[in-house]
């Protein structure tokens, strides 16, 4: 029940939530040294993986930033990947840590 509230008020505190052609948009970054924040919030992965199923619910997407993208990951950087992809949400690759930059997308797969 904990969590449950605290994933209510991560999601609720922020006046300032960003949105994406009218979606929530949650900014999850995961530092240097493996620190996770959502909405710049420090969260345990548990927590982490909490906010994403109540963003899913509301059909939200993700912001995503690491320092470094080329090198080697952050230490939990593979986990926070794997929660996003359970919960099924839309993940754009920031390559700026104030989010005002982006991967471009990758082409669609041909068509076999």
């Amino acid at each position: 029940m904990r969590m449950l509230l605290l994933v209510v008020a991560l999601l609720a505190a922020a006046p300032d939530v960003a949105t994406a052609q009218g979606r929530p948009v949650a900014k999850v970054v995961v530092a240097e040294s493996g620190a996770i924040t959502f909405d710049g919030r420090p969260v345990t992965l548990p927590e982490l993986r909490e906010a994403l199923a109540s963003l899913a619910k509301g059909k939200g997407e993700v912001w995503y930033y690491r320092p470094n993208p080329p090198g080697d990951p952050p230490p939990g950087a593979l986990a926070v990947i794997q929660a996003i992809a359970q919960a099924r949400l839309p993940v754009r690759f920031a390559t700026e840590p104030d989010f005002s930059a982006f991967d471009a997308p990758s082409p669609p797969a041909p068509e076999p």
